[in-house]
């Protein structure tokens, strides 16, 4: 039992750590499309998605060694969430069937309006 509460201990040690040094990192480094400086809304971006070990606040919960966190965060470019998306989807080449409705004016109405209409239970 003892040890358990030394290993959690020791964990919870290294968390704080961790999100110390990224809040430190993420002041000095923004968002490198935008420029938002807001830590709320910063991630990081791998760079090249096949040298990813792993997400990186995924490791922080783990308690990871901040030299381990720092090798991952090297191949990493800071963006906002919003950037981080349009980036992704632009890379992927996907977009959001929202933003391919057949009605431009669909866009703005319910997603239940929209579907009775074009199942035909709503008239014109």
């Amino acid at each position: 039992m003892e040890d358990r509460k030394r290993r959690l201990k020791n964990k919870k040690r290294m968390q704080d750590k961790a999100r110390t040094w990224i809040r430190g990192y993420l002041s000095e480094h923004p968002c490198v499309d935008c420029g938002n400086t807001d830590h709320r809304v910063l991630e990081f971006d791998h760079v090249d998605p096949e040298k990813k070990k792993f997400t990186i606040c995924r490791k922080i919960k783990d308690g990871v060694s901040l030299k381990t966190l720092a090798k991952e965060v090297e191949k990493c470019q800071v963006r906002c969430a919003n950037c981080h998306r349009i980036r992704t989807k632009e890379e992927k080449h996907c977009y959001p069937k929202s933003t391919l409705a057949r009605d431009p004016e669909e866009t703005q109405k319910p997603k239940v309006e929209i579907f009775h209409k074009r199942a035909g239970l709503l008239s014109d």
